[in-house]
């Protein structure tokens, strides 16, 4: 499996295709200054369903996983849950990294996947919007008190 860095806001994750049996591979995405992600699925993503599948781990430990418990099918006319195909909205990770985990047992095989990561960033109009949010419950005290002290 590989990353491919498309640009500083954007990376590949994908299998072989096709992908082999018996695997277990996990790719850490993290990219500077990223305050969550966007993962989109190829439409081409296909998978031995329920069997072979891509999950997406919160942490290292492989515990908790963002979004469902395993994405996968299309194998054979399966029906398939891979986000950002066949209408899906695509899977939102609001976190500064996390781990791509692709597992296949030891039969049946097919395309593989292939994922698009967007990275999203703090929104500088937001803490400009705080900012004079701060200003205004500032100025508004201030004026409270200046009016009292009169």
């Amino acid at each position: 499996m590989s990353a491919n860095i498309l640009g500083a806001n954007e990376v590949q994750v994908e299998s072989p295709h096709p992908y082999e049996d018996n695997q277990d591979v996990y790719t850490v995405v993290e990219m500077s200054g990223a305050a969550g992600y966007i993962v989109t699925f190829d439409e081409q993503s296909c998978t031995e369903r329920n069997y072979d599948f891509v999950r997406f781990y919160r942490t290292d430990d492989h515990i908790e996983f963002w979004g469902e418990d395993k994405y996968s099918g299309g194998y054979e006319g399966s029906s398939k849950n891979f986000p950002g195909t066949g209408g899906r909205p695509a899977l939102t990770i609001p976190a500064g990294r996390f781990v791509v985990h692709f597992h296949s047992d030891g039969s049946n095989t097919d395309w593989g996947y292939k994922i698009t990561v967007v990275r999203t960033k703090h929104s500088s109009r937001t803490n400009g919007t705080y900012s004079i949010l701060i200003y205004c419950i500032i100025f508004t005290l201030c004026h409270y008190f200046y009016i009292r002290a009169r």
